[in-house]
């Protein structure tokens, strides 16, 4: 890496005349720090009209104007890396199973700044694994600043610099841009699962139905991304808190950029999440095939505004005892929706021996099959889709 160092008022006017004529959306390599002293914080910026976005290793991220930045101790660009970026790069890689192997450092770094030159959000298919020997675990990564953040079809997940990574016997993408082998064979990326959590302070989603939930979409070949809301539980507001969990949906939605597709579902207060951020333009402009909301908390403030995705359907127990059915049922009239209610044998409001409300939970023996018989029927209808008109 070479940052630019610019000592004199007149190379510091130069260098923001440089960052000024970049081109929307350009991404250059940059480190920052808070005082002169401290260790430098290395990223990536991206140019936004007189702006850099900047997105650290440590995982920070901050917003600098051009005009005003410090650009002889506190912040530093790297003009040459956008060149690496460019068609001058032709790096021939191997392929190995349709994977991209690099070769050597050269291929390694080219291959690198290829990846930070990606819009924010891009996804990839990958494998990788702890030890050469080990078997491969295959996954979707994601492009999040000057990092990848890799979710396994195990379960597992990691945030890996894009700087610090080897291409070669690790971590492996199937990819395909100019300069990469013509004819290496492309494998359709798989669809992702995107599970909404209901209020669970002590284990967020890990718990029966979300578990099972994952497990099904994993046998469907869809990828599952399961955000944590637990952050959202102390806002004193309880609007509050509904307002962060959108929010924290709506991102991890947003960094499914690129993928073939996307099913949504939410259990109780993700139920009334995920119904809202389906009307985010946003979102919206994103491949969100479908939606189901279990037993979901009704989205009041909603009002008559459907949420806009091809696949909506509303699943309620009828003994329920945390939400009642009745207000659900007038929701799916209102909207226009298909509306399945079911019935257990088992007791209103019954409890298991955790205290949960197993209506509410689908917990009851009667009502566990039929939600995930519902649930497989959605992702075969939403990966059956080629394309929809709202």
């Amino acid at each position: 890496m070479s940052f630019e160092l610019p000592i004199t008022e007149a190379e510091v006017l130069a260098l923001r005349w440089s960052l000024d004529r970049q081109a929307d959306g350009t991404v250059l390599l940059c480190r920052g720090r808070d005082s002169v002293g401290n260790a430098w914080d290395y990223g990536n910026c991206m140019k936004r009209g007189e702006q850099l976005l900047c997105t650290y290793d440590s995982g920070d991220q901050e917003c600098l104007s051009i005009r005003f930045v410090n650009l002889r101790q506190l912040f530093h660009v790297d003009l040459a890396a956008k060149a690496a970026t460019g068609s001058s790069i032709r790096p021939q890689f191997r392929s190995d199973d349709g994977f991209l192997v690099c070769s050597s450092e050269v291929e390694d770094d080219a291959f690198r700044h290829y990846l930070l030159s990606q819009p924010e959000g891009h996804c990839f298919v990958c494998r990788g694994r702890d030890r050469v020997g080990d078997e491969w675990s295959s996954g979707l990564c994601q492009k999040q600043g000057s990092r990848l953040l890799f979710l396994y079809d195990d379960g597992s997940r990691e945030a890996l610099s894009i700087m610090c990574i080897t291409f070669r016997q690790l971590i492996q993408l199937q990819v395909g841009f100019a300069g990469v082998s013509q004819g290496l064979p492309q494998q359709p990326r798989p669809g992702v699962a995107v599970i909404a959590h209901g209020f669970s302070p002590e284990t967020g989603p890990d718990y029966l139905l979300i578990d099972r939930l994952a497990s099904l979409a994993r046998s469907r070949g869809l990828h599952v991304v399961i955000p944590d809301f637990r952050s959202s539980y102390p806002y004193v507001s309880l609007w509050e808190g509904h307002q962060e969990r959108v929010r924290m949906l709506k991102s991890v939605l947003l960094r499914l950029r690129g993928a073939p597709f996307i099913t949504l579902v939410g259990h109780s207060q993700g139920g009334r999440a995920a119904a809202n951020v389906c009307n985010d333009y946003e979102v919206l402009s994103m491949s969100v095939r479908g939606c189901i909301m279990l037993g979901s908390e009704d989205p009041v403030e909603l009002e008559a505004m459907r949420p806009m995705v091809p696949d909506l359907t509303i699943v309620h127990a009828e003994g329920d005892g945390i939400i009642s059915a009745h207000h659900l049922r007038r929701r799916a009239a209102l909207w226009g929706v298909p509306y399945i209610e079911l019935k257990s044998e088992e007791a209103c409001s019954a409890k298991d021996a955790w205290g949960d409300d197993i209506g509410h939970d689908f917990l009851a023996p009667d009502l566990f099959p039929t939600v995930l018989m519902i649930y497989a029927q959605f992702i075969e209808r939403c990966a059956a889709m080629t394309s929809y008109m709202m």
